[in-house]
């Protein structure tokens, strides 16, 4: 164990350096993936660790505090914030107000010094400092139980819950360290992002690698890493628990987000695949409603649901309205001609002025009802311009390209 003694830091050779293990080993699951660092100033910082696997303290500090606060008359609360309300309440009585309330030139460290506060909270200063000074002790210990726990850790006989390194974490090798270690966790981001939130917090540069387009980013905009996961992209993980699967970057959060809904289910341009893996859950009228309106295939299965469609309580079932029957009509059209259906149809479809006329035509059947849908009126900026535009019907001329056209414009 490099002839480490208790209390000393941990050697130069193991700092800066990102760590994992199989950590848990609790009833319910065998094993998880766990990770820590050893900081630069030679103190191991687990960042998950979990059941008897794990590389921690095993919850001594909570014990402590826990027993010193019973000890010393606070309750569950934060001690300080219990010291805050008996000085509040020392300032209430001895100036007839609550201390918000006190119009003072001075402060309102002027309230909590004045000799007769400090007087009634004498016995409640006494207490917090002796808790706050004991706290400071028992965390001192803890570093010290921690690095022994991590040297100890390399001696275990099982290999796979011994700490491995996945590189140093230091101002030149971060990026790299952080790339190796969402390579070999992309399947698991949640523990990924969460790992990469706690090098943040403890000061470094953490890098994550969006599941889409590859990139690796940093966080810049957003609160942490995890809040730039997919919350709908999960799988389960053979027990109650469920393994999330997609973080992304920020240009691939703008470009994969619904402007009616805000989830994540447009068809990502820039992911490695073009967003083509996106497209399965695209129907040949969510395609239409993509194309036109650019929103996801679960808004416009709503918004079809709720204008072309029923519910006919005598039969128990869904039924078409008038202008669902339309739909059906020019869908049933368009699949026999083209033998294709879904997204498939909708892209040949756009390649032949017949495929045009007849994507024109459910965009003219749906067109008012869209202008009307509550839910596109509440979150999108919808208007006339918008929801006028057409395909170009007639084919190109040599040198044009086939595009859009203003309805209104059109008819002109």
């Amino acid at each position: 164990m490099d002839n480490y003694e208790y209390g000393q830091p941990i050697p130069e050779k193991y700092r800066n350096r990102l760590f994992v293990w199989d950590g848990g080993g609790y009833d319910g699951c065998f094993w998880e993936p766990n990770a820590g660092l050893v900081d630069a100033y030679g103190h191991w910082r687990p960042l998950y660790s979990s059941g008897y696997k794990g590389i921690d303290d095993g919850g001594w500090l909570d014990k402590k505090n826990e027993r010193l606060k019973t000890e010393l008359g606070y309750d569950i609360t934060p001690a300080r914030s219990q010291y805050n309300k008996k000085v509040h309440e020392a300032v209430r009585e001895v100036f007839g107000k609550k201390w918000y309330e006190i119009e003072t030139s001075e402060g309102e460290a002027h309230l909590w010094e004045d000799p007769r506060v400090l007087e009634k909270t004498k016995e409640d200063k006494r207490k917090i400092d002796e808790y706050e000074a004991r706290m400071r002790e028992y965390e001192l210990e803890r570093f010290r139980m921690r690095d022994q726990a991590f040297m100890d850790a390399l001696e275990r006989d099982n290999e796979d819950e011994r700490p491995e390194e996945i590189g140093s974490i230091d101002d030149e090798h971060v990026k790299e360290t952080c790339g190796k270690f969402c390579d070999r966790y992309k399947e698991n981001v949640g523990f990924m992002a969460h790992i990469l939130d706690g090098m943040s917090r403890l000061g470094y540069d953490a890098w994550c690698t969006c599941t889409d387009c590859g990139k690796q980013f940093e966080n810049v905009d957003y609160e942490s890493f995890s809040c730039m996961m997919d919350h709908n992209a999960y799988t389960g993980n053979g027990g109650i628990g469920v393994i999330m699967k997609r973080v992304l970057c920020e240009d691939c959060l703008t470009a994969s987000e619904c402007p009616c809904c805000h989830e994540f289910d447009i068809p990502n341009r820039n992911a490695k695949d073009g967003g083509e893996g996106d497209r399965e859950n695209y129907d040949f009228f969510a395609s239409v409603m993509l194309d036109w309106i650019g929103i996801c295939w679960g808004c416009a299965d709503g918004f079809f649901r709720d204008c072309a469609e029923k519910w006919s309580e005598e039969y128990g079932r869904w039924e078409k309205r008038p202008i669902g029957e339309k739909f059906d009509e020019i869908h049933e059209r368009a699949k026999e001609k083209f033998g294709e259906d879904g997204y498939a149809l909708y892209e040949r479809m756009k390649k032949t002025a017949d495929g045009r006329k007849m994507i024109n035509a459910v965009r003219d059947l749906f067109e008012g009802p869209a202008m009307e849908y509550e839910e596109f009126k509440d979150r999108m900026d919808v208007d006339d311009e918008w929801l006028g535009q057409r395909l170009i019907e007639k084919d190109p001329e040599q040198g044009e390209l086939p595009g859009m056209v203003d309805k209104q414009e059109e008819m002109r």
